[in-house]
């Protein structure tokens, strides 16, 4: 990032540094229905925003400029005040809790079951934006991994909720590493294979035969998993369990525990992912990119 650039995003946090200001942008983003594009006129805003000097409102919404609100007023459809794209990124952020945090969240599930031990996992989130899905009984971990406050909390009272939701969020979220692009600022993604926890920043099982790690190009984040949870989406994974009638709905843990890794090359690294059914197998092959370069059934 350059000096102009850190300049200019120091500016915006600072305007942001004003609770009316924050209501605005609240109040716009409650404005939309089902998402799509509305506007509000200044004394419908105002009204919302509940500050009876027009002044004063009129000088804090100026300070919200074209960075985050802009005004149309030749254009029909969309006359009023909106929400620039910036915007919206702080109105979702405010919703998904990141800055105030959620209840913590300790719920066990009815419809999973751990595939160690049998016994009912649990879903917990302690409300700063990481939930874990783990065993109680015999220790097993199964995911850890980032998800809104508000989200987990909203499902506080369904267990098997939280947990579905959180599978899909990491499922999509890997997805998208998966293809390159970052989930969370759309930079490009560098991928490796490794078959050496050591060289990771993040805890792994250890155990496990391989792992892909993921990097970010723009805002340098990225998880490092391993290696089976990164084919789960793959066509012919899917396609296979459909023929089969397996799950792969179920959550990706599951899924996982039919997988067998084997490393087949250390130098550079390559990985083969299979899974069986039904007397056939599919063998997928991963390289030192961390690129399935081929299936066979």
């Amino acid at each position: 990032m350059s000096h102009s650039d850190e300049r200019t995003a120091t500016e915006a946090f600072e305007t942001l540094a004003d609770p009316t200001r924050l209501d605005i942008l609240r109040e716009l983003g409650r404005a939309e229905p089902h998402g799509a594009p509305a506007s509000l006129s200044f004394s419908e805003l105002r009204a919302r925003v509940g500050v009876r000097d027009s002044s004063r409102f009129n000088y804090h919404l100026q300070k919200l400029g074209d960075t985050f609100v802009v005004q149309f007023d030749d254009d029909e459809e969309r006359e009023g005040y909106h929400l620039t794209y910036a915007g919206y990124t702080i109105y979702r952020l405010l919703v998904r809790g990141v800055f105030t945090g959620s209840p913590a969240v300790d719920a066990r599930t009815e419809t999973w079951s751990c595939p160690d031990c049998g016994s009912s996992l649990s879903v917990s989130s302690r409300g700063d934006g990481v939930t874990d899905v783990d065993c109680p009984a015999c220790g097993a971990e199964y995911l850890h991994y980032e998800f809104p406050p508000h989200g987990a909390a909203e499902r506080a009272d369904d267990a098997d909720d939280l947990l579905r939701a959180v599978d899909a969020w990491a499922r999509s979220q890997l997805l998208l590493f998966a293809r390159g692009v970052c989930p969370w600022c759309g930079a490009r993604i560098d991928t490796r294979l490794t078959t050496d926890p050591d060289t990771l920043p993040h805890d792994v099982d250890e155990d496990a035969p391989a792992f892909v790690r993921y990097v970010c190009r723009g805002c340098g984040g990225g998880p490092s998993v391993e290696v089976d949870y990164t084919v789960v989406r793959h066509p012919a994974l899917v396609a296979f369990c459909h023929d089969h009638g397996i799950d792969h709905d179920a959550p990706v843990w599951h899924l996982v525990e039919r997988l067998d890794v084997t490393v087949a090359a250390e130098d550079p690294p390559a990985a083969v992912v299979t899974m069986a059914a039904d007397g056939e197998e599919l063998r997928l092959e991963v390289d030192a990119d961390g690129e399935m370069t081929e299936s066979v059934r």
